[in-house]
């Protein structure tokens, strides 16, 4: 047997429990001096720095919108409320474009990776300000923020996309099928929204649809929304057949007819053919959607990226530099 000497001894030593109250010399135990009760303390941040920090609005306050939405029985999201001040206080404009529509492209002073679209209309087109905020918000439609009010103008701020639909059909790139039941479907769900609202989009076209680039495709131009079409659906489908077709064939027929002319990309019996000939004879949107090319594939924004890259790189840049 092992001999007791031989064995490893441990002592323990208690030490007696601090009291909460009384104080500790400081130590490396301690995270500072400041802690003289052992535990650890919130750091104060100066006044000065907290309010560099924040968002500072100027202007006049903004009147909340509900009171006026429950006396006048409106939806809250055809409501808005127009702010009385400069926009150029709250974002600072970089460059002009021209995609979809001439407007200034600007962004948000204290965080400036938000990027946004300014579009400025007279005060006597206040109607026309109003069908753009009462069109209300979908997923497959430009969205709208604020509205200003300065120096004579109407400033409305809406979301900014690089890619107008326009530069991807002119792409040496042509989209194949998963790619344009993508685009089409986001378009015809941002129509089938419209029409759910009882209005027109008359014109509809290549030039007025924006991508971004995620892959979302979302409808402009709300401002020329009309809601006294009465054969909009009609309309809607034929504009939705020579958008496909442009996109299929990088251009229109003349005379708006609806067809293919490259059959070895396109042949007679393939899904797309079929779609761009039933917006030729659908009696509605609903029947388009129902179209092969669109149901049984399961479609999705994400089939769109690198194609809106490589479109914008391709693309020219039609843009003037601001100087700041």
């Amino acid at each position: 047997m092992t001999s007791r000497q031989d064995k490893h001894l441990t002592q323990f030593h208690f030490l007696p429990v601090q009291n909460r109250d009384q104080t500790v010399p400081p130590g490396p135990h301690l995270a500072s001096p400041e802690n003289e009760t052992g535990y650890l303390k919130k750091r104060r941040v100066p006044v000065e720095v907290q309010q560099s920090s924040r968002k500072v609005l100027k202007g006049q306050k903004k009147d909340l919108v509900l009171p006026g939405v429950v006396h006048t029985g409106t939806r809250a999201y055809e409501s808005f409320t127009i702010r009385k001040a400069s926009p150029w206080d709250t974002y600072r404009k970089v460059y002009d474009e021209s995609l979809a529509v001439e407007a200034s492209i600007v962004i948000d002073r204290t965080c400036p990776s938000r990027v946004h679209v300014i579009r400025s209309f007279k005060t006597a087109d206040l109607k026309i300000v109003q069908k753009v905020f009462r069109v209300g918000q979908h997923q497959n439609i430009i969205s709208v923020g604020d509205c200003f009010e300065y120096e004579g103008l109407f400033h409305v701020i809406h979301e900014h996309l690089p890619v107008c639909l326009d530069s991807l059909v002119a792409c040496p790139v042509y989209p194949d099928e998963m790619q344009l039941a993508s685009i089409l479907g986001q378009i015809l769900a941002g129509i089938c929204y419209i029409e759910s609202r009882g209005l027109h989009l008359p014109s509809l076209s290549c030039a007025q649809i924006l991508l971004g680039l995620d892959g979302e495709v979302k409808l402009g131009r709300m401002d020329l929304c009309d809601p006294k079409s009465t054969d909009r659906v009609q309309q809607h489908m034929h504009a939705l057949g020579l958008i496909t077709m442009e996109l299929m064939e990088g251009d229109s027929l003349h005379e708006g007819a609806i067809g293919v002319k490259n059959l070895t990309r396109w042949p007679s019996d393939s899904d797309a053919v079929q779609f761009l000939s039933a917006t030729t004879s659908a009696d509605s949107l609903e029947e388009l959607q129902r179209q092969p090319l669109l149901s049984k594939r399961e479609w999705d924004k994400s089939h769109l990226v690198w194609l809106v890259l490589y479109t914008l790189k391709a693309s020219w840049n039609n843009c003037t530099l601001c100087d700041s």
